[in-house]
């Protein structure tokens, strides 16, 4: 395999599928997986048409969702790449696929499967948090990206990964969205049949915030996609309480790796703590994690978060094109023989 091989980057979100040469400075291609519910048409019904972003889907009598190729961070159909592939018109170098962190060894065979079928000389593994972290330009931190099927945190210390403070929740931007809609429902305030959830990504985008001690519950007017308007308090904050319960919330999910790691990285570790991911752009957010996460910790631990503040939610795709470019990559990339032979055991060994 050539060093100076060309790389195509794809980055599984539970939201969207991003995709491009990583000579590019944002991904040529960024697809809806459609994530949420209703049955959706088939992979070839959705328009292609050059090389660029393909959306929106063609309109009709009930415009279909896009298809749901992750569902909660999982990967449902290693085809999706085809689809990908076949609008970037990706052909021959290599293939760096980031992954959710709680994607199987099988699911990335399958996947990997996929790519070498498709021409691809080499395939390499990056999970996702880890990505978004390089692409920060950070060697050494815990990363907790909180996107809108999955939360999941990555550790690295140096640029080398520690494999114990990989973990992953059911609990990000979906959860959000279910809680606004009982909250909304109960308050009488989803009356348009087969319109809420437009109503509810209305509402979430331009009003939802997360409760914190500066954050009072200032009553706000939301434009709705009708032109009404919803005049909303603490409705808006109450929503993204799911997010920080006491049992399982996601203070819990980063101490918890935290905890997992060796006690002097773990000192290391907590003194740079990267939060990305959509849910992080929520007003409050960082705050609230911050003062959640440091009640579980030591008193005098310091004790360290940072929010990228990344609104086109990029930052994994980036640090995969930064990842791409490493010589300490080398040793990641899989080859069509080797994975022939190894099978899902070279996959398990070589993931950043």
């Amino acid at each position: 395999m050539s060093s100076s091989s060309k790389t195509f980057i794809l980055d599984f979100g539970s939201q969207t599928i991003r995709a491009g040469w990583s000579d590019s400075a944002t991904p040529s291609i960024e697809l809806e997986t459609g994530l949420l519910d209703a049955p959706t048409p088939k992979i070839s019904s959705i328009a292609v048409s050059g090389r660029d972003l393909l959306l929106p889907l063609p309109a009709g009598p009930v415009r279909p969702r896009a298809v749901p190729l992750v569902r909660r961070g999982i990967l449902t159909d290693p085809k999706a790449i085809d689809l990908v592939s076949e609008m970037a018109a990706a052909k021959g170098g290599r293939a760096l696929v980031l992954v959710p962190v709680s994607l199987s060894e099988t699911h990335r065979h399958e996947l990997a499967g996929r790519a070498m079928e498709l021409g691809f000389e080499a395939v390499a593994f990056a999970r996702a948090p880890t990505a978004s972290l390089f692409g920060a330009g950070e060697l050494t931190g815990l990363s907790v990206e909180v996107g809108h099927g999955l939360a999941q945190t990555s550790a690295v210390v140096d640029g080398y990964l520690i494999e114990k403070g990989a973990a992953w929740r059911e609990l990000a931007g979906l959860d959000v969205s279910k809680a606004l809609t009982r909250i909304l429902r109960k308050a009488g305030l989803l009356c348009r049949p087969g319109g809420e959830e437009k109503v509810v990504r209305a509402v979430k985008e331009s009003a939802c915030s997360v409760r914190t001690k500066t954050e009072p519950a200032r009553p706000l007017r939301v434009s709705m996609p009708d032109g009404e308007e919803l005049l909303l308090a603490e409705e808006r904050l109450d929503a993204a309480e799911v997010l920080f319960s006491r049992q399982g919330g996601l203070q819990k999910l980063a101490f918890d790796a935290l905890q997992d790691a060796e006690k002097d990285l773990a000192a290391v570790l907590q003194k740079n703590v990267r939060v990305f991911g959509g849910c992080s752009n929520l007003p409050g957010f960082t705050e609230r994690f911050a003062n959640e996460l440091k009640g579980l910790m030591h008193p005098n631990s310091p004790l360290e978060v940072v929010s990228l503040n990344d609104k086109k939610n990029n930052s994994a795709w980036i640090g995969g094109t930064a990842l791409a470019q490493l010589d300490s990559m080398k040793s990641f990339w899989v080859t069509p023989a080797e994975l022939y032979e190894q099978g899902d055991r070279i996959l398990f060994k070589r993931i950043v």
